[in-house]
């Protein structure tokens, strides 16, 4: 069920950042970071050291974070379709294993 929520965010933060709204990509930005960070260092822990999920998590925070202060980055677009990729990924593998 948390693979659902967090693929479900990944989502709606990609829609917050290609339809421009920015009063809460910050906040979005900080959640997504964290969630990278957290990622990356529970795959490194586990030494699994390709952890793409979570790098790109934090990637797609980083730029969120930046797209408040209206800093955009030239390949801002295609991290968070990554992004959104990445959250259809992982709902589609939650449908799968129920």
């Amino acid at each position: 069920m948390i693979v659902l929520i967090l693929g479900a965010l990944d989502i709606i933060a990609a829609l917050w950042y290609f339809l421009d709204i920015s009063f809460l990509s910050f906040t979005l930005g900080i959640i997504i970071l964290l969630k990278g960070i957290s990622s990356f260092l529970s795959a490194i822990y586990s030494r699994y050291y390709f952890d793409w999920m979570g790098i790109t998590d934090i990637l797609s925070g980083i730029i969120l974070l930046f797209h408040s202060y209206s800093i955009h980055f030239s390949f801002g677009n295609y991290i968070i379709g990554l992004l959104a990729f990445k959250g259809a990924y992982s709902i589609f593998r939650w449908l799968i294993q129920v």
